[in-house]
């Protein structure tokens, strides 16, 4: 506005220089004034932006960071899963073969304590929430004990073996039941052990013909409560309950639907002028 001082709009002048010249300086300082105010704010918006993004960027390094190393656990552990994995492949395959010269007590010492050992190694490195997202009681766990309990017992005649046997098995797995972090895991390794494994053992002996119900002389009742017994003991701290339904699982699997029906044939087929050395009602008492 140089060219206007002292000027009015007419082209005169419109008053004293000093108070012109006065607020020409005011209007260009608060000209000045609003555009640094102006460039300020936007400076400060820039600054405060670029903070958050900072901060953003941050966050999702950390978040990053934490990804990376959970990502990292479960690789470690899925490692030490396909270590046990073979460990337990190996025991199964040693203790299926007949190469040993281990007795029965050895054989059962052997693969109980490994068996023991792995799934220390297992319940140990797992919390309960990864353990059921990985269906350890559906897949992991039975495809190591059903195959082990297995090629223990695939070689061996139960009517034949000691019958301390059945009391060093209850022995033996209550170690393997410690290596379980709760109550839940030892059940269910309790019924993998004698439910889904020795039972169908005992049945399959008493359904072949190494069992003759007519000329039974009490080994068949001796087995089975020798089952019951070995089943109950090795888990002293169960509830009653959980001993009743196993012992009712029991009872079915091997008296109803195996022992019973082999019973009722060989009474079908007995003839007592003809038979007369074979008594079978003392079969039919005994398990009555």
């Amino acid at each position: 506005k140089g060219s206007m001082l002292g000027k009015s709009q007419g082209g005169e002048s419109s008053g004293s220089p000093a108070i012109l010249l006065g607020e020409e300086l005011l209007h260009n300082v608060t000209l000045l004034l609003n555009t640094h105010e102006g460039q300020l704010r936007n400076a400060s918006y820039m600054v405060k932006s670029t903070e958050r993004k900072i901060a953003n960027l941050e966050s999702e390094a950390l978040v990053l960071n934490e990804r990376k190393e959970t990502t990292r656990t479960r690789i470690d552990k899925m490692e030490l899963t396909l270590a046990v994995i073979d460990r337990a492949e190996n025991l199964i395959e040693e203790i299926s073969s007949n190469e040993t010269d281990l007795g029965d007590d050895a054989k059962l010492d052997s693969a109980l304590g490994t068996l023991n050992s792995i799934l220390s190694d297992l319940y140990g490195s797992f919390s309960r929430e990864e353990r059921r997202t990985l269906k350890f009681d559906q897949t992991l766990i039975p495809s190591i004990v059903k195959p082990l309990m297995k090629g223990l017992t695939n070689q061996m005649n139960p009517f034949k073996m000691d019958s301390r046997w059945m009391d060093h098995l209850a022995a033996e797995t209550r170690r393997v039941y410690d290596a379980s972090s709760t109550e839940d895991d030892a059940y269910v390794l309790r019924d993998l052990i004698y439910i889904e494994t020795i039972v169908p053992w005992i049945s399959n002996a008493l359904a072949s013909t190494k069992w003759d119900p007519a000329n039974d002389d009490g080994a068949g009742v001796r087995l089975f409560e020798s089952l019951l017994d070995s089943a109950v003991s090795s888990m002293p701290s169960a509830e009653p309950e959980e001993n009743s339904v196993l012992k009712k699982s029991m009872n079915n699997d091997i008296v109803n639907e195996t022992v019973l029906p082999k019973l009722l044939q060989a009474v079908r087929e007995w003839k007592p002028k003809l038979d007369r050395d074979r008594h079978i009602c003392n079969s039919l008492h005994v398990w009555v």
